[in-house]
């Protein structure tokens, strides 16, 4: 409750988006973060994100640390 509360206080835009600690979550956490208000979230899968609203609280991303440097 109070990350919820934090992260509305430092964007009170609403349209907050979510990145699993270390990917981990599940459809308890999902419900949370939908009853939150949040509009998306990111797992920790690598990979391009399929952006549509029945797959927002679970999109794949990239990690700087997936690139070369």
């Amino acid at each position: 409750k109070k990350s919820v509360e934090f992260v509305q206080r430092i964007n009170p835009n609403g349209k907050q988006i979510m990145c699993y600690p270390y990917g981990d979550y599940d459809a308890n956490v999902i419900e949370k973060i939908k009853e939150n208000n949040f509009r998306a979230g990111l797992a920790t899968k690598m990979g391009d994100a399929e952006l549509s609203i029945k797959n927002r609280f679970h999109l794949e991303r990239f990690d700087t640390n997936d690139f070369l440097q």
